[in-house]
């Protein structure tokens, strides 16, 4: 399978350029980006990490709609960090031709908000109890401060890789799009022609986020952001696909060691595909921070990239994202692996190749 057009929006801080728009809106735009001749007569899947509220109610449908494919219908996936990831396996699996997309407006629906739904029952229900006594299930943010300690990451540490991390180009370039804000913050400058400039602006001294003596806060996690990503996967490419789907693989651990599924995965995909992580010209984590990113660095012994640091991070949208960055960074003939990461200790992991 090949991944052959990609289109999204610019990634925007919260309330900032995108934040006046719907998601079912935000979502459309990326879908007519793909300037399709006709639109899919198979359903969209669309990944979405908080499918409530505004991206609720099949969002993905309401953004067919909008984008004029009446006959077109959708399907949602809800998995945390890898819903478009998985999205996208899905889309692999059937071999049909098929459009992929992810949103998240982070300024109207953040993340938590389907934890935050207490009048319909808590999340997880009894699932969460088998937890308790081992301290109960933590953010992403608690998590990095634990690994980091384990693993003998700085804070310093964890501040340069992020800094370094930001200064990447975040391709491919994301299309024009009208600014339209809620007006409860100054909108970014340079408008929302393109990744806003100010995602990569992080306080210096920036306190801990959990803990006084943590090592995570804002200099070193991956910034959240509005935005939306469409692209298609189909089994016959025409002349210049964007990368070809080796192989995908997914990994559920324990959550409460959410941190260490992606290594797990990688190194699972990797035996199946029979290579090692020093045939990968490149390994793309979108990472929720420096120390996840670290972690798996430290396991598989290469180099790991960031690159949601620069761009941002729409949770539910962000790996296809990722992707595309992925597949335009490696040189024709080369390798890579896409991975990500939900709370719930689910990792999934792409092995792709930029055709020659």
């Amino acid at each position: 399978m090949f991944v052959t057009t990609f289109a999204r929006t610019p990634f925007a801080r919260v309330h900032g350029a995108l934040s006046g728009y719907h998601p079912a809106e935000l979502l459309s735009l990326a879908l007519t980006g793909l300037a399709l001749e006709v639109p899919p007569t198979t359903n969209v899947l669309v990944g979405c990490a908080q499918p409530v509220g505004a991206q609720g109610s099949n969002v993905g449908r309401a953004a067919t709609l909008l984008a004029g494919w009446n006959s077109t219908g959708a399907a949602g996936i809800a998995a945390g960090a890898n819903s478009s990831h998985q999205a996208l396996h899905l889309a692999v699996s059937s071999a049909n031709t098929t459009v992929v997309a992810g949103v998240e407006l982070m300024s109207l629906v953040p993340d938590g908000a389907s934890d935050l739904s207490r009048n319909y029952g808590p999340g997880w229900g009894p699932a969460k109890e088998q937890f308790a006594e081992r301290g109960g299930l933590v953010p992403f943010g608690v998590a990095s401060d634990r690994v980091a300690e384990a693993h003998g990451l700085s804070r310093s540490e964890l501040d340069v890789f992020a800094a370094q991390q930001r200064s990447t180009v975040a391709g491919p370039p994301p299309m024009p799009v009208t600014e339209r804000t809620d007006d409860r913050e100054a909108t970014p400058a340079g408008g929302a022609e393109r990744d806003a400039d100010d995602l990569a602006a992080v306080p210096i001294e920036a306190p801990p986020l959990h803990d006084d003596e943590g090592t995570t806060a804002a200099t070193n996690i991956t910034p959240a952001a509005d935005g939306a990503v469409a692209l298609v996967v189909e089994p016959h490419p025409g002349d210049t696909p964007l990368a070809r789907i080796v192989h995908t693989a997914t990994h559920a651990g324990d959550p409460l060691a959410a941190l260490d599924a992606p290594g797990v995965a990688l190194r699972a995909a990797l035996q199946t595909a029979g290579w090692s992580a020093t045939d990968l010209a490149r390994i793309e984590y979108d990472a929720p921070s420096a120390a996840a990113a670290l972690v798996l660095q430290h396991q598989c012994g290469v180099p790991v990239h960031t690159s949601a640091f620069a761009r941002g991070r729409p949770t539910g949208a962000s790996a296809l994202a990722a992707l595309g960055h992925l597949a335009t960074t490696l040189a024709p003939g080369d390798v890579g692996a896409l991975l990500t990461v939900s709370t719930d200790g689910t990792a999934a992991v792409t092995l792709l190749e930029r055709p020659s």
